[in-house]
């Protein structure tokens, strides 16, 4: 706590009464004898002697900072992808019911494929259009032996 000013001794002098040098922040040395710290706008370099000099031509400021912007996933990827795996995972599942959406991946898949093959670099995460495109083909083909083999059986039933 400060004492109020009536109460200082006379040695110490008030804030009003006289200007005194800076002190350095706590748990630093004092400054030397005979050498003032800084003052505030002067330069840290002995007088008389330059400033560093200018970078060469081409080290110049650095480019503005330009942040990274991922390229765009296509439109048709999540969709794709979400068509294989319910085709081949909920095939397994359902007795073979769910391949019928087999076919639809396999299309918009390779539909997908062709736009980003057209434009390479515009888009982004072409491994999930590759992973539901194949598994369209796998869950068609899976689709393509379940009627063969129900179409047969019905054959050998009727032939009986």
């Amino acid at each position: 706590m400060s004492e109020p000013p009536s109460e200082r001794p006379e040695s110490e002098p008030t804030p009003d009464s006289e200007q005194t040098a800076p002190q350095p922040p706590p748990g630093q040395p004092p400054y030397p004898p005979g050498q003032p710290p800084y003052p505030p706008g002067q330069p840290p370099y002995p007088p008389g002697q330059p400033p560093y000099p200018p970078p060469p031509y081409g080290y110049g400021q650095p480019y503005a900072f330009v942040p990274y912007q991922p390229k765009p996933r296509h439109p048709q990827a999540i969709t794709v992808m979400v068509l294989g795996c319910i085709a081949l995972v909920g095939g397994l599942f359902t007795g073979g019911l769910a391949t019928v959406v087999g076919p639809f991946a396999w299309v918009i898949g390779g539909r997908a494929k062709r736009e980003i093959a057209a434009e390479p670099g515009r888009y982004s995460d072409e491994e999930l259009v590759t992973i539901g495109y194949v598994l369209g083909i796998v869950a068609t083909v899976l689709l393509a032996l379940g009627v063969i083999g129900i179409v047969t059986l019905i054959v050998v039933v009727a032939a009986a």
